[in-house]
């Protein structure tokens, strides 16, 4: 018989739910990870960022809470029971970790390259996928993001309101931002949050909702 235990947390992004658990049998890496099981993804999962005894889904469209929650859920719970099921972190920077250099909280940077586009070309695309991922995603929250500046190709963003903190943020940096920069231009090491501090206050109204669902399906 299963130790494992899981239930869902809300966030202020509705979108995304953090899934609490314990007793998992599998090994997770921290942070945002590049690979998952593929039950998981037929479960309707789009990106997760692993945290300590949790993990942050974001589904992938069309899927909805309201819909594949249930799904979702039942994935997680055999996947995390199971030993032998396999998740791969993401490399910061897209390189390996013996090519990589460190930030200043430890974690792998890009190494920089002399001939790669300057910060200035740098700055002008990010200028507009920073504005381009904000209108799209940051502003329905009532968050922001912005940019701060790029040295040595490392953009630097600020988040505030609701992206302050929002275990989403790890998704939105790598997953849009800086993916979207790579495409556009050479030389970006990394796309990183000035500062991101924790939240302790209420749930907005689509967590209440993920929680009154989840609370109904354990009844």
């Amino acid at each position: 018989m299963s130790d494992l235990a899981l239930h869902p947390e809300a966030t202020p992004d509705p979108d995304v739910v953090r899934w609490r658990f314990s007793g998992a049998r599998c090994d997770v890496p921290l942070g945002a990870l590049a690979a998952w099981p593929e039950a998981l993804t037929r479960a309707g999962v789009g990106d997760v960022v692993s945290e300590p005894g949790a993990l942050v889904v974001r589904l992938s469209a069309p899927h909805t809470w309201a819909s594949d929650g249930a799904a979702v859920r039942d994935a997680l719970s055999d996947v995390l029971a199971d030993a032998s099921s396999r998740f791969l972190a993401r490399e910061p920077g897209g390189v390996e970790p013996s090519d990589a250099s460190s930030n200043a909280d430890g974690d792998a940077v890009g190494e920089f390259d002399e001939g790669a586009a300057d910060d200035t070309e740098i700055a002008e695309q990010a200028r507009v996928v920073v504005a381009d991922v904000a209108e799209q995603v940051a502003h329905s929250h009532g968050g922001d993001i912005t940019l701060i500046g790029v040295e040595r190709g490392v953009v630097t963003v600020s988040l505030t309101g609701a992206c302050d903190g929002c275990p989403a943020a790890a998704m939105t940096l790598h997953r849009r931002i800086e993916d979207e920069l790579r495409a556009r231009v050479g030389g970006v090491r990394e796309v990183r949050a000035h500062t991101v501090k924790k939240r302790s206050g209420g749930l907005e109204r689509g967590g209440r909702a993920l929680l009154q669902w989840a609370h109904e399906r354990r009844r």
